[in-house]
């Protein structure tokens, strides 16, 4: 009798030992699943910002006709409007929604964050403002951001992508003096990696 329940408490041991392996190797695939569909949706928010921007500039410059884009990243999506008589939507573009994407922007001399923005195509390619677009990754932290330079008005619209590579993480409530410091000093540019 005492062997039996010896062979049971042996055979229960064995199995919780096997069963706790089985689950830390499925959780360590679990976590790099997420890391790689993480990093697929940045990707995937970089290429519709900088794209989107890209085409309906593009297609102003082509056809004379000025779009309205609505950057609605506090409800992750772009929407592009004719500028027009008829009000109509030409398209809404979704973003992914796990990720979040902020526009730091000077209003009065004041820089705020904005989660929304809207710029107007011009008949020359371009757009009627520069702005920069942070994404920030599941965690809240810096990942990438867009550059989108209209200089001069005659001139196509220039769109930069940069990946944060290096240095410490930044999250959303220190993004706006990381921001500001960016182009004051030199070693936070070598954290950025251009796309």
């Amino acid at each position: 009798m005492d062997k039996v329940n010896k062979k049971r408490g042996f055979f229960l041991f064995e199995f919780l030992i096997i069963l706790s392996i089985i689950l830390l190797i499925f959780s360590f695939g679990y976590i790099r699943i997420l890391k790689v569909k993480e990093e697929k949706d940045l990707e995937k928010a970089v290429l519709v910002i900088s794209k989107t921007l890209e085409e309906y500039s593009t297609n102003s410059l082509l056809t004379t006709i000025k779009y309205k884009i609505r950057l609605e990243y506090n409800n992750n999506k772009i929407e592009i409007q004719k500028k027009s008589e008829n009000k109509m939507l030409e398209e809404i573009i979704q973003l992914p929604n796990k990720l979040k994407y902020r526009i730091p922007y000077t209003i009065n001399s004041n820089l705020k964050l904005l989660d929304s923005m809207e710029v107007e195509t011009t008949i020359n390619g371009n757009l009627s403002d520069s702005f920069t677009t942070y994404i920030l990754d599941y965690s809240g932290n810096i990942k990438y951001r867009v550059a989108v330079y209209s200089f001069q008005e005659n001139k196509l619209v220039k769109i930069n992508i940069y990946k944060k590579i290096s240095g410490k993480k930044i999250s959303e409530d220190k993004l706006l003096d990381y921001h500001q410091r960016l182009f004051e000093e030199e070693e936070l540019g070598n954290d950025w990696r251009k796309w």
